[in-house]
């Protein structure tokens, strides 16, 4: 009788052992099948972003507005020039926003005869507690 129970344990065993084979089989079969359909289609997305200029994506109208924040303390030697390189960066919808956070030199009267700033008085709701806002300004040119 003992012989009888081993065998059929043994027997149940193997039949796992094999169900447990095809399922591992089945599933990596399923992943090499997807990895395959990844790389097919990563392959043409890398064909159409490379006959596309970069130029061409970057005058859309569905490129993002960019606003580049530049802090400026007691920066007058050098901030005419970095407001300007921050402008030839070649981006269709970037605004430049340099935070003049209490200078005690004329940086403001730098930038205000540099860039032909004017103030402006925009309403906005104050989100977070913050010292006032003293003045702000826009460029003419």
């Amino acid at each position: 009788m003992i012989g009888f129970w081993t065998e059929l344990v043994s027997s149940l065993l193997i039949r796992f052992e094999w169900a447990v084979f095809f399922y591992f089989v089945l599933v990596n079969s399923f992943y090499a099948l997807l990895l395959v359909s990844a790389a097919w289609s990563l392959r043409r997305h890398l064909l159409i972003e490379q006959a596309e200029p970069r130029w061409r994506i970057l005058s859309s109208d569905m490129a993002p507005s960019i606003s580049l924040l530049a802090p400026a303390y007691n920066e007058a030697a050098t901030v005419a020039e970095s407001v300007r390189s921050h402008l030839a960066l070649y981006y269709p919808n970037l605004e430049v926003v340099v935070v003049n956070d209490g200078s005690k030199d004329d940086t403001l009267s730098v930038l205000v005869a540099e860039f032909e700033l004017h103030p402006i008085h925009p309403v906005f709701h104050r989100q977070i507690s913050v010292k006032p806002v003293r003045n702000l300004y826009r460029s003419r040119i």
